[in-house]
């Protein structure tokens, strides 16, 4: 279900093979809910962006397969999927939004992008992340990007300019 509709019944321009994304010109604006439960989502190719929210809260999601056309994931676009717990975020990926990943408590293990030059506000706040590997071209690490995280295990490639002083705050295992 979007916003209380099934995906059937919105115009087949939007909806994708599988009913399960509303994808409209290579943006995936939303996951619908609608039908059994499943656990791993896979995002088709040709999909090149992932609007803000567009998995936001999705309860039963525990794996995120993303496409290699992938280039930007919005703001909130996974936020608070709690059971999500490994993403693999392919290396065409130059974009990531605000809060991004925030408030998957259950996310202990992510691949950033070689594409990235921000880790932006909040991306990965509250999660279980404990091992970071900041890939090279990376340039900024933004305001309580790993916030709260028990980061206990930390590689900066050279390439990183700066570190927001509340970019690794409350991440007490991080020495």
């Amino acid at each position: 279900l979007v916003n209380g509709r099934n995906l059937a019944k919105i115009n087949s321009i939007y909806a994708s093979e599988d009913g399960r994304f509303l994808i409209r010109d290579g943006v995936l604006l939303a996951c619908a809910r609608a039908g059994a439960p499943m656990s791993e989502y896979v995002v088709p190719e040709g999909v090149h962006t992932i609007a803000k929210g567009a998995f936001n809260s999705v309860e039963d999601i525990t794996k995120i397969v993303l496409p290699s056309t992938l280039k930007t994931i919005g703001d909130y676009a996974f936020y608070d999927c709690n059971k999500l717990d490994n993403v693999q975020i392919p290396d065409s990926v130059t974009n990531l939004g605000k809060f991004a990943f925030a408030n998957c408590f259950n996310l202990n293990s992510v691949k950033l992008s070689a594409g990235l030059t921000d880790i932006p506000q909040s991306a990965f706040e509250s999660t279980s992340i404990d091992n970071i590997d900041i890939p090279n071209g990376v340039k900024n690490i933004k305001s309580k990007a790993f916030n709260t995280s028990p980061v206990d295990t930390l590689k900066i490639s050279e390439s990183v300019e700066s570190i927001d002083a509340s970019a690794f705050r409350y991440c007490s295992n991080l020495k």
